[in-house]
């Protein structure tokens, strides 16, 4: 005995009842072990491509088919067919008026088929409903006909069917969702993650323009780095420092309220003002700044940092307009921005001395509490550019 007590049908003893009644109770009962084994075959992982061959194998044995052929509705509303059972026979001639009327009424149909390889055999059609509506159809012909009793089975096996569709939908959905707030964990602060999902602001396709401050960080003195992760035996390796290092940054960008766009090599790059909006986006990314500076020399004086104690940052602030939004694949897609900003904040920090702190123009505006030295940055293209000393403290 097997599947949940079901005996196979070839072990199944004999119905004392009538020839036709006998029939009828065997065909129901094929149904059943056919709809529980598909139960069994059900991808964990939501993959309905994966699910689809047994589907319609499923609705070959509930009722006596030559072949069958699963339609399912596209983005659009039309029936695309998108799995046949056998795999490889004669062609299929499908009625689309009748295909469509079927799904849009969500009844189930006995017809005779025009298929000219079928010669004219009987055909069902019966429509995949779920909660939402219907899915698609299942169609199915035989050369010997059908039964009134091949239809109602035949429609309970579609709603089966349709069942295993929504949940197959609702497992995806649901891995979809854990990975993506898997991706989102690496970029947005823990309160911003549901708001994106549910309204993701920013993120529609095209982007937004906004007012940004992008600010870039980086490491000097990389080869010591990587000469002290070295030097001896059970010391901590270049990549470990980097990792404690990233999440010093990370952690002051989370405090205060920036995004992170990119962490390249020992390179990152924040984002305040969006997709978060803030009130003072530039004064948040000084306060970040200066966090990050502490940030780093609180490591170089803890008992294990001694990767750190030859180590400064080097930061780049700068504000203006930026296109904002998504970029990348679905598995890839990340929110980041594009212009002035950016680039900006990049020069900025490739001129910044060991531990210094260099803003633009607009920065230094938007920012009165600052107490700055001017400096000009470039021998060709000559431009402005100021090193923080001091955030006075705002009355």
């Amino acid at each position: 005995m097997d599947l949940h007590g079901l005996l196979p049908m070839r072990d199944v003893p004999d119905v004392l009842a009538g020839e036709a009644a006998e029939a009828d109770l065997r065909g129901d009962y094929e149904a059943l072990r056919a709809v529980l084994e598909l139960a069994q075959r059900r991808p964990l992982d939501g993959d309905l491509e994966a699910l689809l061959p047994a589907l319609v194998e499923a609705v070959a044995r509930v009722v006596p088919a030559g072949r069958v052929v699963l339609l399912l509705a596209s983005p659009t509303g039309e029936l695309v067919p998108r799995c046949t059972w056998p795999e490889r026979g004669e062609p299929v001639v499908l009625l689309r008026r009748e295909l469509e009327w079927v799904h849009e009424a969500e009844k189930a149909v006995w017809t005779t088929s025009p298929t000219a390889a079928e010669g004219g055999s009987d055909a069902l059609c019966a429509p995949l409903v779920g909660t939402h509506g219907a899915y698609g159809v299942v169609w199915a012909s035989a050369r010997d006909g059908f039964t009134g009793e091949d239809l109602r089975r035949f429609a309970w096996g579609a709603r089966r069917v349709a069942a295993m569709i929504a949940e197959c939908q609702r497992r995806r959905a649901s891995l979809d969702c854990i990975e993506e707030r898997v991706r989102l964990a690496f970029q947005f602060p823990p309160d911003l993650i549901e708001s994106i999902l549910h309204g993701r602001p920013g993120l529609a396709p095209g982007g937004a323009w906004r007012e940004v401050t992008a600010l870039v960080v980086d490491l000097r003195d990389r080869l010591t780095m990587a000469r002290h992760g070295t030097a001896r035996p059970g010391s901590e390796s270049p990549l470990s420092s980097l990792n404690r290092y990233h999440e010093a940054m990370i952690d002051a960008v989370v405090r205060w309220r920036g995004v992170v766009d990119l962490c390249a090599g020992d390179s990152l790059l924040a984002l305040f003002g969006a997709p978060i909006e803030l009130a003072d986006a530039p004064l948040d990314s000084i306060r970040c700044a200066l966090d990050m500076r502490r940030a780093l020399a609180e490591l170089a004086g803890r008992a294990d940092g001694e990767a750190f104690r030859h180590m400064d940052v080097a930061i780049g602030v700068a504000t203006g307009p930026a296109l904002v939004g998504a970029i990348g694949t679905a598995a890839t897609r990340r929110y980041t921005a594009i212009g002035a900003p950016v680039t900006g904040a990049a020069r900025l920090s490739r001129y910044a001395r060991a531990s210094e702190i260099l803003v633009d123009e607009e920065t230094r505006r938007r920012v009165a509490e600052l107490a700055v030295e001017r400096r000009v940055l470039g021998e060709h293209e000559r431009s402005l550019a100021f090193s923080v000393r001091a955030l006075e403290a705002r009355e």
